[in-house]
């Protein structure tokens, strides 16, 4: 019986990070197994016998290699947790070559910030020069020596490696280098904290889009959400019996009055904020009822297509693999490769959509109402758990919401939890893809082995990017929204 170890890379800012090569070295100093981090910095090194080992982890271009773990014990069956490491960022790194494209030793660089101040590296014997330590801001970088141009406008972000400022003396070379690196991609920049925002909508709305129900309390008609009011008014009135039928109805309501009725309360206070989420949900998503104002008719078919890829049978295969396999078809092969991309570049574009529509100002709506449906679910858990009955479905969460805003399971409800939960989950691995891309500079790479690479990285296919997504994908085309977009 085997042991494991695992554990984390991350930056200075506790932001994981993928492509690290992390081996297990044995007493005799044999590589006894090695792993590549995944996109959120983890890792796990499995099939090692017992016993000590030493962990060491060699980063990605424009990170330093973290000291190695020493003495890490290795127990038959169990795993070896929490062996994490943390990585230096070089801030800026380049390379100056001549006119033949070798590098030049011994080239000063400066890094002028925007107040005027400035720092020096040297290149080395490849012609390599590094910056660390500079603080987050842009800064102009140039080699002092006039047969070079500066590079202008170059942001350095904490934690984060700026690469491919480079610099040559042959011209046509210098403005080929230049035109390729990230300052001048055609794939813009996004605002990821307004795009945050837009994913944690997207959850929260279509949850509320499940549960939203009217009910009738005196006089007034109000908004109900999860099936609250009706509990709540429910219990105390005992006219659920016809609706959902529980052995003890004044012990149930004795174990939620406090939870309800502070549940209701909160309700009431968020009524002014459900115009405001409906709005939302329309314009960044075009989900919902809102008439006041112009839905997002972008979001809906990039999002359908993205879960179309996810699913699609033709990328559940490891094309690696089967690349290597002599007797597969390599026409399967090729269009495999094509929805690949077709795939990242529908991640691009939703992820822009999410950074151009979502903002900022949802934060405090979203934290309250997450906070409610949260508060609500558990309630629904215990209804459920009560609930007497011989068929098992009835006791399931969303057919007793069902039942309680007497709306249809299966195509009123079963299509917004979804989206709330496996929609919610497809859009934040788009974040996590994007943010990868970004901090390599790849947003704009699109050959195979890149693709690859990044949607089938490492060995195992059960934890390939491609199998995370279809997994979602899959629950999401069994319950499908037919009156979106």
């Amino acid at each position: 019986m085997a042991g494991s170890i695992s554990g984390r890379v991350a930056n200075n800012k506790g932001v994981g990070v993928g492509g690290a090569q992390v081996k297990a070295t044995d007493g005799q100093n044999n590589v006894a197994g090695q792993a590549v981090t995944l996109s959120n910095g983890s890792y796990a090194v499995k099939n090692l016998a017992a016993g000590a080992y030493t962990v060491s982890a060699q980063a990605p271009l424009g990170f330093k290699d973290p000291n190695p773990i020493q003495n890490v014990q290795v127990v038959d069956g169990q795993d070896a947790a929490d062996n994490n490491f943390q990585i230096a960022a070089a801030s800026v790194l380049g390379l100056v070559t001549d006119k033949s494209g070798n590098g030049v030793q011994g080239k000063t660089v400066k890094a002028v910030n925007a107040q005027g101040a400035e720092q020096q590296a040297q290149t080395d014997a490849n012609g390599r020069y590094m910056f660390d330590g500079l603080a987050a801001g842009k800064y102009t970088i140039r080699v002092d020596d006039q047969k070079f141009l500066s590079a202008y406008n170059v942001e350095v972000v904490d934690g984060v490696p700026t690469l491919g400022i480079d610099f040559s003396e042959d011209v046509v070379k210098d403005f080929l280098d230049r035109l390729d690196d990230a300052r001048f991609s055609i794939e813009s920049l996004i605002s990821k904290d307004e795009a945050n925002q837009a994913v944690s909508l997207f959850s929260v709305v279509n949850l509320m889009l499940a549960g939203l129900s009217r009910r009738r309390v005196g006089n007034e008609e109000k908004m109900d959400m999860l099936g609250v009011l009706n509990l709540y008014y429910g219990l105390q009135e005992d006219s659920l019996r016809n609706t959902v039928t529980v052995a003890n109805p004044t012990d149930l309501w004795f174990k939620l009055e406090g939870e309800l009725k502070s549940l209701a309360r909160d309700l009431d206070q968020l009524q002014s904020d459900a115009d405001f989420l409906n709005r939302e949900a329309k314009r960044q998503f075009n989900l919902g009822l809102s008439n006041n104002v112009l839905g997002n008719v972008q979001f809906p078919p990039l999002f359908r297509r993205y879960v179309e890829i996810g699913a699609d049978k033709l990328i559940a295969f490891d094309i690696k693999a089967a690349d290597e396999n002599q007797f597969f078809d390599k026409t399967r092969i090729a269009e495999a490769d094509e929805l690949l991309k077709e795939l990242k570049g529908l991640i691009l574009q939703v992820v822009r959509l999410l950074s151009k529509y979502g903002t900022a100002a949802t934060r405090r709506v979203n934290e309250d109402w997450a906070r409610f449906e949260a508060r609500s679910l558990e309630v629904l858990s215990i209804v459920a758990r009560d609930r007497v009955t011989p068929d098992q479905d009835e006791r399931n969460v969303w057919t007793v919401l069902a039942d309680l805003t007497g709306k249809q399971r299966e195509t009123e409800v079963a299509p917004y939890v979804v989206l709330s939960r496996h929609g919610g989950k497809l859009l934040t691995i788009a974040m996590d893809v994007y943010r990868e891309l970004e901090n390599k500079g790849q947003l704009d790479v699109f050959d195979p082995s890149h693709l690859r690479d990044l949607f089938q990285r490492g060995n195992i296919q059960r934890e390939f990017l491609t199998e995370k997504i279809r997994e979602q994908a899959t629950v999401i085309k069994r319950y499908p929204l037919a009156s979106w977009g």
